[in-house]
């Protein structure tokens, strides 16, 4: 669904990347610093393995309209590798990655990875259930690097490397700075339809508005028993599910999906926000049936007004 994806949609002024863009090389380096020998089998970021080049972070590929009360946020784990050579399809050349903004940087994204890649073919897919067009999404990674396992050829990523080395990947999504990128995206918008890919996106995005939101009151849509408490400090979170009564293969039984409700306090005022976890794009259960987009308009229904 290329057409899903069009760069007049894309907000290629956006502050915040200009932030991300400008400053997460500092930050790259205070976590795992740039260097030119790394060896196979170690795990990091994509964009510290490309010496001589001091990639920045990814940032969010956003709509013109990501602010508005409409507008849908789906959020993933991490990038999955896509810096490699001129050649390759659907990857960026570090050359081409090392831009001089972050608008420049999203034009080549888009043309070498958005509009060619089945991942986000099939977040357009989820997406257009509920949106006309990539102008009401906002796609944020809470790890915005391409967090991979080094190899001779092809790097690898996916939750299964978050899940190798959870204290780093925590890190990642966590640390002081990068944490308050992810705050500053969700708080720079009125919109309260939620999208997580997978288990880890859920629980990552749970843990930010539990350490982040006054009074939070996080609770399941359908049994309000089930409700989700962050365990501060503990970067092994990525190896455990939100909650042990939500496994992923349990949501697709219930009908309508249940979602997590979240409501608390931001900036004086009362918020809700409604989020749904769908199964990774990659993942072989992704694309049995409908359920992804049967949730995403679940979340997404409750956020027209009534």
């Amino acid at each position: 669904m290329n057409a899903f994806w069009s760069i007049d949609d894309l907000d290629l002024d956006d502050p915040l990347n200009g932030d991300i863009w400008s400053d997460s090389p500092r930050e790259q380096d205070r976590i795992q610093p740039y260097t030119d020998d790394w060896k196979v089998g170690a795990v990091g970021a994509q964009q510290a393995m490309r010496h001589p080049y001091r990639l920045p972070w990814v940032p969010d590929p956003v709509g013109l309209d990501w602010r508005s009360r409409d507008a849908l946020f789906i959020f993933g784990s991490a990038y999955g590798p896509f810096i490699g050579g001129s050649s390759r399809p659907h990857e960026l050349s570090p050359a081409d990655y090392a831009c001089n903004s972050s608008g420049e940087f999203l034009r080549h994204f888009l043309k070498r990875v958005l509009i060619s890649r089945p991942y986000y073919a099939r977040i357009a897919e989820i997406a257009s259930s509920v949106v006309r067009s990539c102008r009401l999404l906002a796609t944020v990674d809470l790890c915005r690097v391409a967090f991979v396992r080094r190899d001779d050829r092809r790097d690898t990523g996916g939750d299964k490397i978050a899940r190798s080395a959870p204290r780093l990947f925590s890190e990642f999504v966590e640390s002081t700075q990068a944490t308050d990128w992810l705050w500053r995206r969700v708080a720079g918008s009125q919109a309260s339809a939620l999208v997580a890919l997978g288990t880890v996106a859920e629980h990552g995005v749970l843990r930010l508005f539990a350490r982040h939101l006054q009074n939070a009151r996080i609770r399941d849509s359908q049994d309000a028993t089930i409700q989700f408490s962050a365990m501060s400090d503990n970067f092994r979170w990525p190896l455990r599910y939100a909650h042990n009564r939500r496994h992923l293969r349990d949501r697709e039984h219930s009908t309508p999906p249940p979602y997590w409700e979240i409501d608390g306090e931001l900036g004086g005022n009362s918020r809700r926000w409604r989020l749904a976890v769908v199964p990774h794009p990659t993942g072989a259960w992704a694309r049995k049936g409908a359920y992804s987009e049967i949730a995403a308009k679940t979340v997404y229904v409750q956020n027209e007004p009534a």
